[in-house]
């Protein structure tokens, strides 16, 4: 269930993402956040402008402060 939280197109009217949890999804059925679109799995992962994402563990990190890592 998890795995559509990363899905590249979020169901309609939702802006911010769905299926949180990753063990316990009760908080996902609480506030109607769950999605189940289908079930074979091979749906496209990712978020537009994810090619730009640094590939580095610590540069992925600290991209969400807007902070830039030198390259080397």
């Amino acid at each position: 269930m998890h795995l559509y939280h990363h899905a590249y197109n979020l169901p309609k009217g939702k802006r911010y993402g769905v299926n949180f949890g990753i063990s316990l999804s009760l908080r996902d059925y609480i506030f109607r956040i769950n999605y189940i679109p289908e079930e074979s799995g091979t749906i496209q992962l990712g978020y537009p402008g994810d090619e730009h994402m640094p590939q580095d563990f610590i540069g992925q990190n600290i991209s969400g402060f807007g902070i830039r890592k030198k390259k080397q």
